[in-house]
């Protein structure tokens, strides 16, 4: 399989059990309350006040876009080092499920490599690096002018935080910013904002888990979450992390120490009609790809080359895939054709409860610190079984904490393999040593710990005669197809 065989690494790599406080040493949170959701009813996002049942047995509660509640401040969240804009889509989702108008929340993409080549270490630059200037500010300036707000709530994640304390070393970029969230951005001495001047008022949320940016945030902080578990992206996804910032963003007149708590923690069914949209770009560098379409059908038969697409977005000079308006609960099958007519991959998300406007689709970039990533599997030039690249939104797989990753029943995790020291974001799970065998462990040089936030393990899956493979992770499973990858390109799995 050459290079261009792969289409679906979608963030593979991005990529409050704590406390809470004003600074120094937090007191500890107190544990979620369940979901306000008892019985079938549907939820007037602006009020957040149960109305009529819903009839669909498999939504009890619907949050309807339709009357999200436009008050709230737009938010715009900036990914880190070969991240992109869908590391934050579990809180965004959240977020929606608790009334928010998911169109004005702003993932933006940059290219995460230029400061990797200039000098970016563990905790920050050798060196103030601004990757990520001009697309901030081009969101900010967009959300606005749609929105009429004066000002955005801005979140950075890891490299993120770090181009967001760029940004906002100038006083007209802070002028549009009331307030800021550091996700995993490591040790600031104080919040950002021009020289000489007053800090953005900032929410700093890090992890004593974190290996990579490590528990301390940014001194000063009007607020400070230190959560116990969560690992370097889980600072980013998690539904901690949301809860954390969503108080945050909802003190009260009074600013006291804890604010307004989400009616649910959990993502809930939004409107029958479900908009979908996100990009196409090269992982890491995060490029427009030239050329090729992306493909959508309803996912019924295994291998289904005969069906019609019921959507087909060229990718343009934005990379932009939709809006498109699909069907609430519906699988689909998102695939991928080069611009010479051959297919590159396949990519199977967790069926859309609601509208997600933050779908990524990576393909391989030539930039050398991002490609040797996935060279191991795409160099594989005799891949005639199906190859999986499992990833889950609210973070990194965790086996330690209990996480269950199957396929077609066999368990894809380990203990040396995914815990908070390897920061699995993704999985790749193929025949690695071609004796037709599942053997599970760690495979390749995903095995050394060379290549960051990947790991892979040895699973057989025949790719003929066509059927569907049973991918399980933590009770959800999804039925995907078997598509040989040596002439489909990877099959990629995404769990919510």
């Amino acid at each position: 399989m050459t290079n261009n065989k792969l289409v679906a690494i979608a963030t593979v790599l991005a990529g409050v059990a704590g406390c809470v406080g004003d600074g120094g040493s937090p007191p500890t949170v107190a544990p979620a309350p369940p979901d306000a959701a008892s019985g079938a009813t549907t939820v007037d996002a602006s009020t957040a006040e149960a109305a009529a049942p819903s009839a669909d047995a498999e939504c009890p509660v619907v949050v309807s876009d339709t009357t999200c509640d436009k008050s709230q401040r737009p938010i715009v969240f900036v990914h880190g080092t070969y991240g992109s804009g869908d590391n934050i889509a579990n809180v965004a989702l959240l977020f929606a499920s608790n009334g928010y108008c998911p169109d004005r929340f702003i993932s933006i993409d940059y290219d995460s490599l230029i400061a990797v080549g200039t000098g970016l270490t563990g905790g920050g630059f050798n060196g103030p690096v601004d990757a990520a200037g001009e697309p901030i500010d081009q969101a900010i300036d967009a959300v606005l002018a749609e929105t009429g707000f004066t000002q955005v709530d801005l979140m950075g994640h890891s490299q993120g935080a770090l181009q967001d304390y760029v940004y906002l070393q100038d006083p007209g970029h802070a002028a549009k910013v009331a307030h800021y969230v550091q996700l995993a951005g490591g040790p600031q001495a104080a919040p950002p904002g021009p020289p000489d001047a007053a800090g953005v008022p900032t929410l700093s949320i890090a992890s004593a888990g974190d290996v990579i940016a490590g528990p301390i945030g940014v001194t000063g902080a009007q607020r400070t979450v230190l959560l116990e578990t969560q690992d370097h992206f889980g600072v980013a996804g998690s539904t901690d992390t949301f809860v954390a910032i969503w108080q945050y963003l909802h003190q009260g007149a009074d600013g006291g120490p804890d604010g307004e708590y989400p009616q649910y923690t959990t993502i809930q069914c939004g409107d029958p009609a479900v908009t979908l949209a996100g990009k196409s770009e090269t992982f890491g560098d995060n490029a427009v790809p030239p050329g090729g379409t992306l493909e959508v059908y309803e996912l019924t038969t295994p291998q289904d080359d005969g069906g019609m697409p019921v959507a087909s977005f060229p990718i343009g000079d934005a990379g932009i895939m939709g809006p498109w308006t699909g069907k609430r609960l519906t699988p689909y099958e998102f695939r991928g054709v080069g611009p010479d007519g051959g297919v590159i991959g396949h990519s199977y998300f967790q069926p859309f409860k609601r509208t997600d406007y933050w779908l990524r689709f990576l393909v391989p970039s030539t930039n050398p610190l991002a490609s040797f990533a996935t060279t191991p599997v795409t160099g594989l030039n005799d891949n005639s079984e199906t190859t999986i690249v499992a990833r889950h939104a609210p973070g990194a797989f965790r086996y330690d904490l209990g996480d269950s990753l199957t396929v077609n029943g066999f368990q894809a995790l380990n203990g040396d393999d995914a815990n908070r020291q390897t920061v699995t974001v993704g999985l790749f799970m193929y025949d690695a040593n071609k004796d037709g065998k599942t053997e599970g462990g760690s495979v390749g040089l995903y095995s050394s710990g060379q290549i960051p936030f990947l790991r892979g393990t040895d699973i057989f899956v025949p790719s003929s005669p066509p059927a569907f493979v049973e991918v399980d992770l933590n009770g959800t499973t999804l039925q995907i197809p078997n598509w040989p990858s040596v002439s489909q390109g990877l099959t990629y799995v995404f769990f919510q």
